[in-house]
Parts: structure tokens; C-alpha cells; sequence
């Protein structure tokens, strides 16, 4: 997760917003652990949150974990009772005012204009409510006001392939141009 700055805009493109924007509030992450790696420092920073009801945040960490020694890393939590009903309310109408973007087959790419790209989720499951998770995911991402920071060079398209793992997973990707002017999506599948 790169630094948004501000807990409001890590809200927007987390999993718990895009679960419940793209089921109409009656879905949730439901996630009651976690792991995190710092991969060798390479991507230290972080953003933890933690919530007591579906849009109510009850404690948070966004920042640069220290190192205490070994496999263990400090997060200080700063604990709180804020409901993001509002912000959920508002980020689903804009979703669905929006036009979502338009399919460009994987083959269609190199031709597409397409110089940044961005990416989302990795689903086993491609239906209807899958579909909504990967489109808010997308649409949430470049909306974020650190938009930029989850660019990745189209080039390295192919490296944003799922991988094979015995069942069919589904990568929705936003193709953009060098303006960061959404041109497309296309899904990577494995």
C-alpha cells in the first residue's frame, strides 16, 4: 500500500470498502487475521485497519513498521470509534454514477495506447459480485489521490499474471496512458 496520506483515502481503496461498495453494504471482508511482509525492507511501508462493525474503524496503523529484531516488527496502534458510514455512502453513489471502463482484450494491449497500468485483486471467482470487486478496486485506485503510486509500466504486464494454482484466478488490470488517463481494462487470468 503506498502513502495516501490521509486514513480517509486509505479507507476508500481498502478491502473492506470495495467488499462492501461492490455487494451494496451487505458484504464485509471478514477477515480476522492477517500477515505482512516487509520484503527485506523493500516495502516497508504499511496500513492496518481494524474495525469493530463493517464501517466502524476501532483502531489503525498507517506508516513504517520498526524493526525490533528478528521476524518482529512494532506497529503503535492509535485506537479510536470513527464511522465511515458517510464515506462508504458517498463512495458507493460516486461508483455507481460512474461509467465503468471499457474491456480491451489482453491481446489488444500493446496496440491500446496503454503506458501505466494498475491492478487490484487476484479472485478465484468471477461472478457478478467478483466483477463489482474488481471494478470498484480499479475505479477506487484511480481515483485515490495517490493514483500515481499504484502505476505500474504496462510493460510489466506479464508479470502481473496470475499464477497457475490448480484452479482459475481472475486480475483485473486499468490501462492507462502516459497521462494517466484511464483508456480501458483488461483481466489477466491464469
Amino acid at each position: 500500500m503506498p502513502d495516501l496520506g490521509s486514513l480517509e483515502e486509505h479507507l476508500k481503496v481498502s478491502d473492506q470498502m470495495t467488499w462492501m461498495v461492490a455487494s451494496g453494504g451487505t458484504r464485509t471482508m471478514n477477515q480476522t487475521s492477517g500477515r505482512f511482509s516487509v520484503q527485506g525492507g523493500k516495502a516497508p511501508f504499511r496500513a492496518l485497519l481494524l474495525y469493530s462493525d463493517p464501517t466502524t474503524l476501532c483502531g489503525y496503523y498507517i506508516g513504517t513498521p520498526s524493526h525490533v529484531g528478528g521476524n518482529t516488527w512494532r506497529m503503535d496502534i492509535v485506537l479510536c470509534d470513527y464511522d465511515f458510514s458517510s464515506l462508504y455512502e458517498g463512495q458507493k453513489k460516486a461508483f455507481d454514477r460512474a461509467a465503468p471502463p471499457k474491456y480491451i482484450d489482453p491481446d489488444q494491449v500493446p496496440g491500446s495506447g496503454a503506458v501505466w497500468c494498475i491492478d487490484a485483486f487476484y479472485l478465484s471467482d468471477n461472478g457478478n459480485f467478483s466483477q463489482g470487486v474488481q471494478q470498484y478496486g480499479l475505479w477506487s485506485r484511480e481515483q485515490s489521490i495517490g493514483k500515481e503510486r499504484f502505476c505500474k509500466s504496462v510493460d510489466d504486464l506479464d508479470q502481473l499474471m496470475p499464477q497457475s494454482s490448480g484452479k482459475d484466478i481472475w486480475a483485473y488490470v486499468l490501462l492507462l496512458d502516459k497521462n494517466y488517463r484511464s483508456i480501458g481494462y483488461t483481466i489477466l487470468t491464469a
